[in-house]
């Protein structure tokens, strides 16, 4: 929850000091420092603060991402999703071959055969395509669930058509006929 000031620059502040405790180190409230060890910190947040009249969630949201990728002042952030992370944690490397190792694949924050659309990255090998979400409102007691339930399912048929999501009040069941809601591939769309 953020009190006081609803302004970008208040965004910016809190996320910057949580950041710097993270980076830095922190001082207790009995004045004692602790060093930072540098470990990951994830940055969660939830849709849902960005939309809305809080347009300034957003800005200030921006205004800490410039910030911390500044590679003048902070040479060795790296912002990566969860596997890059964990993939690093398995195997970590010094800063000097990160850097070395640049957009390669090779590393762990490799990101080169997404930019060069290779791999499973390529369109034309994984016909799949960006996989989409669908939203069920399901009530079936008999089996203990109720709410609100999400899948994904392929963007694309095989035969490269189009697909849409199943219709919301049919919740697709495993060993029924239709059990991909008539969207094919129904498991081939992993990634």
């Amino acid at each position: 929850v953020i009190m006081g000031d609803q302004t970008k620059e208040h965004v910016y502040d809190m996320l910057m000091k949580n950041f710097e405790r993270v980076y830095s180190g922190d001082t207790d409230d009995f004045g004692d420092f602790y060093p930072s060890n540098r470990a990951p910190w994830g940055l969660y947040m939830h849709a849902a603060w960005f939309f809305g009249d809080q347009a300034w969630h957003y800005d200030g949201y921006k205004m800490f991402l410039d910030e911390i990728t500044d590679k003048e002042k902070y040479p060795d952030v790296w912002i990566v999703p969860i596997n890059a992370g964990l993939k690093y944690m398995q195997n970590p490397v010094d800063q000097a071959k990160l850097v070395e190792l640049g957009k390669s694949d090779e590393s762990p924050f490799g990101c080169q055969s997404i930019e060069d659309k290779t791999g499973v990255y390529d369109s034309t090998k994984n016909r799949c395509g960006n996989a989409q979400s669908c939203r069920f409102m399901v009530d079936e007691p008999a089996d203990g669930i109720s709410g609100e339930r999400y899948m994904s399912i392929c963007g694309y048929k095989a035969n490269g058509e189009r697909q849409n999501c199943p219709a919301e009040d049919h919740y697709p069941w495993l060993g029924e006929d239709n059990h991909c809601g008539g969207n094919t591939p129904c498991d081939d769309c992993s990634a």
